[in-house]
This record gives C-alpha cells, structure tokens and sequence, in this order.
C-alpha cells in the first residue's frame, strides 16, 4: 500500500488536528499562488480491528493458561500471568492507536516553503519556513531506486522530511517538489 502521499490542493483532504489545521493558510500564503502542497502520513497496517484481533488471540490462550494453572492450584501465578495478558493486549491497542498520529505537510507558495509537522493531536504543529529563492532538494544515499533521507535547504538551513516514506516514495516526493521549485521558478520569470 502506498497511499502515505496526500495531495491537498483544494485543502480538503487535509486533516484537522487538536484545535489547529494543518491545511489551512496562514494570512501571507493566501496572496500567493501554491505551487505544491503535500500531506505525509505513515502507512499503517495496524488499524484498530487488525489490533483487536491481536490482542485477542494472544490474551484467549493466556486466559486459558491462567485459568489453567488456578486448577492445578497455582494460585500465586495466576495474578500474575493474568496481569502481564492484560497489559499486552493493552500495549498493542495503544501503539495501534498511536500509530496513525503522525503527520507532515509541505508547501511550497510564491513566498515560503514551509514544512509543517504534528507528531500527536495534544501537541503542537512544528512550523519551519524557508526561502524558496535558494530552495534545493538534497537526496541522501541515493542509489538510484530510492534515497535514505530527504533534506531541503535554503542557506544554511535545513528540514529532513518524509522520514515516514519509503525509499522510491521519498524519491518520488523529491521528483515533485523539485518540479514545483523549477515552475515555480519559471512561472515567476515569465511574470516579472
């Protein structure tokens, strides 16, 4: 599955976040045009049906085992085992829930790139900005069918983006921003 990319150019696709929108424009990008904007989420298999059925067939066997060992008379393992299936199957339940929390937008208009980051609802949007005049995409570890980090630099500094991608899905994010950077960067030279 390859569904981590989120093309939200009308907006709508992006996601609201505890209070704050990650897809709506602040009041310096709605005068300029939007050349691309991106919304990048992990790929999650572990969705919550996927994790209740986890947790169930391995805290059922543990169960049993508990139940098991109370009428063998080992009354002392019985809380014991029962508390750590428990636990499990509510670690599991956790990190699913977890799981789908991450997110990341970037946006390239006629004023600024910027790189908005959520990392969970309670927290936070970290927001980065950089010039997009001096803009460059850097692909670490290239090896032709993927990169192993994303890195955009303006001057001196930098952003690593699409951490959640796979290699050939950060190469492919590469490609598109670095073709909004070149119409964007034609796109103006035409107008001026």
């Amino acid at each position: 599955m390859h569904n981590n990319l989120i093309a939200a150019r009308d907006r709508l696709q992006a996601p609201q976040t505890g209070g704050q929108d990650m897809s709506r424009a602040s009041s310096g990008e709605e005068a300029g045009h939007v050349w691309l904007d991106v919304f990048i989420t992990p790929n999650v298999s572990l969705n919550n049906r996927v994790a209740f059925i986890l947790a169930g067939s391995l805290v059922l066997p543990g169960a049993m085992i508990c139940l098991a060992t109370a009428w063998m008379g080992a009354w002392l393992v019985t809380p014991l085992v029962m508390l750590s299936e428990i636990a499990l199957g509510g670690l599991i339940l956790w990190h699913a829930r977890s799981l789908g929390q991450y997110g990341q937008r970037v946006c390239l208009t006629d004023a600024s790139l910027f790189v908005e980051t959520r990392h969970r609802p309670a927290d936070a949007i970290e927001r980065s900005e950089l010039s997009p005049h001096w803009l460059r995409v850097d692909r670490v570890n290239n090896t032709g069918q993927g990169c192993d980090a994303l890195l955009l630099r303006s001057g001196p500094r930098q952003i690593e983006i699409g951490s959640v991608l796979s290699p050939p899905e950060r190469t492919s994010l590469a490609d598109a921003i670095e073709a909004a950077i070149q119409k964007r960067r034609s796109g103006q030279s035409l107008a001026a």
